[in-house]
């Protein structure tokens, strides 16, 4: 989980030790591994922290557009478009 600053500073008196601290939400134990800045505003000024967000086969089965090369392990789960001439094992 990463939370707003706004969020940080009032819910936590902006304790720099916060990483790596479980916390609660909606019945499901996160993780906290950073805090955004102020300036950030994604996807509006008000949203206090983001959680990961994940997809099950079926769900990637109907929503993957053909070339794209998903990765993933037991911690998280990436999509993207590799630039023409790129093979999927080069990580440059």
């Amino acid at each position: 989980m990463i939370l707003s600053e706004p969020y940080w500073q009032n819910a936590f008196g902006g304790d720099r030790q916060i990483l790596r601290r479980s916390m609660q939400l909606n019945g499901e134990e996160y993780r906290i591994v950073g805090v955004m800045p102020r300036s950030f505003g994604f996807p509006n000024e008000v949203t206090q922290m983001w959680t990961p967000v994940t997809f099950g086969p079926k769900e990637l089965a109907n929503r993957v557009p053909a070339g794209l090369l998903l990765a993933h392990d037991r911690a998280s789960e990436a999509g993207g478009y590799l630039r023409t001439g790129l093979g999927a094992n080069r990580r440059d």
